[in-house]
């Protein structure tokens, strides 16, 4: 039996709707949700009859951010581990820039650190009323990744 994937791609009638898809842990980012999107954005490009990409969540929370536990369970192997896994977003995040397709978030609940990096980049962000942008790098050391020192300012 093969493991869900956390992201799940399904493509209709010229729309590729990318789910997040671990709403039990609340979509976090984790090594892979990062191979997922990768797969995922990597197919929407090589696809001709995606005319547009919706991004959405399954469960109450968008993304809670990244799965620290996969952070400590091997220090010595984090450096090449963060190159790995920040190239691999970059590149996702850039591929959904580039599309000739418009990319449209919508979120709801909670979408914290990296994840406000990938949607920030969307052509149309869409959020309830409630939704709660939080962006926690500073109080956890960190800058922010994945572009966002560009694309959340613009936003």
């Amino acid at each position: 039996m093969t493991p869900q994937s956390p992201i799940r791609l399904d493509v209709e009638n010229g729309l590729a709707h990318l789910v997040l898809n671990e709403p039990e842990r609340g979509n976090p980012i984790s090594y892979a949700f990062v191979q997922a999107l990768e797969d995922v954005t990597l197919q929407c490009a090589d696809r001709s009859d995606v005319r547009a990409v919706m991004i959405s969540a399954e469960g109450a929370r968008f993304c809670v951010v990244w799965e620290i536990t996969e952070f400590y369970s091997d220090l010595d192997a984090l450096p090449a581990l963060m190159r790995r896994w920040n190239a691999s977003l970059n590149a996702s995040v850039a591929r959904l820039q580039r599309m000739n397709a418009p990319v449209v978030a919508a979120v709801h609940g909670v979408i914290a650190g990296g994840a406000l990096s990938v949607i920030s980049g969307a052509d149309i962000i869409v959020a309830g009323a409630q939704t709660r942008f939080v962006a926690a790098y500073a109080s956890i050391g960190f800058c922010p990744d994945i572009g966002g020192t560009a694309s959340l300012v613009r936003r």
